[in-house]
């Protein structure tokens, strides 16, 4: 499978959890949703990069920062 193809994969389950949680009354943002977006935007911009379409990588990086950020704000108030 691209590598590609098992990111936008990733953030879909991550997304998939989020919802399920959502819909289960938990209406905070959830750490494994978190990791398999970043992880998955990981692999976005790693396949963007291979190929060599910067915009999309510029992008990318925006989002995956972002998400890192979310993250590490989320675990500290843990």
């Amino acid at each position: 499978m691209d590598i590609f193809l098992v990111g936008l994969s990733l953030i879909i389950i991550g997304w998939l959890v989020q919802l399920y949680k959502l819909f289960k009354g938990d209406k905070g943002i959830q750490p494994v949703f978190l990791v398999l977006y970043v992880v998955g935007v990981g692999l976005l911009v790693y396949s963007d990069a291979v190929v060599g379409i910067t915009t999309n990588v510029i992008f990318q990086l925006g989002t995956l920062v972002g998400g890192l950020l979310v993250l590490i704000k989320l675990l500290m108030d843990k």
